[in-house]
Parts: C-alpha cells; structure tokens; sequence
C-alpha cells in the first residue's frame, strides 16, 4: 500500500533583503496551513529576495534562519524547504 506525499508551497511578495520581516510573513502562512502535510516549500531565496548587495546581509542570518526552519519543522510536523543567499 503505498502512501501520498502532501506538499504545500507557499508564494509571497518578499520585502527586499529584510529577512527577519520575511521570516515572519512566512512565520504566519506556514502556521496557517491547516491540513496535514509532508513538506512545505518556500519560493527561491525567501528571506532577501535576489539581492545585487549580498555584503548588506549579516552572514550569522544564515544560521538563524536554518534554525529558524528547524523550528517550524517540528512544529508542523513537515520538511519545511527553501533556498538562501548565505
């Protein structure tokens, strides 16, 4: 018996190269997911937006946005995926 893999993407306007406000639009919308679901996957460089100016980004953002998605990993329950600049 095979099983169904339930994805939910997510597509947003970004605020450009704010990852802390982008993290907390995508904070509200992965929260607001109400079915059950396997994996969650969040648009092309979600936190920044395709930034020209990459030396304007804290390179520790990296690293609180993994744990960031960790979080929200366990507590949804799900593969939570997404691609970042750092």
């Amino acid at each position: 018996m095979s099983q169904e893999l339930k994805l939910a993407l997510i597509q947003s306007s970004l605020i450009w190269e704010n990852p802390e406000e982008n993290k907390a639009v995508f904070s509200k919308k992965i929260r607001s997911i109400s079915s059950d679901v396997d994996v969650i996957i969040l648009p092309e460089m979600f936190t920044t937006g395709f930034t020209m100016n990459p030396e304007k980004l804290d390179l520790k953002e990296g690293i609180r946005t993994l744990e960031w998605m960790k979080e929200l990993s366990k507590e949804k329950d799900a593969v939570l995926m997404g691609s970042l600049p750092f």
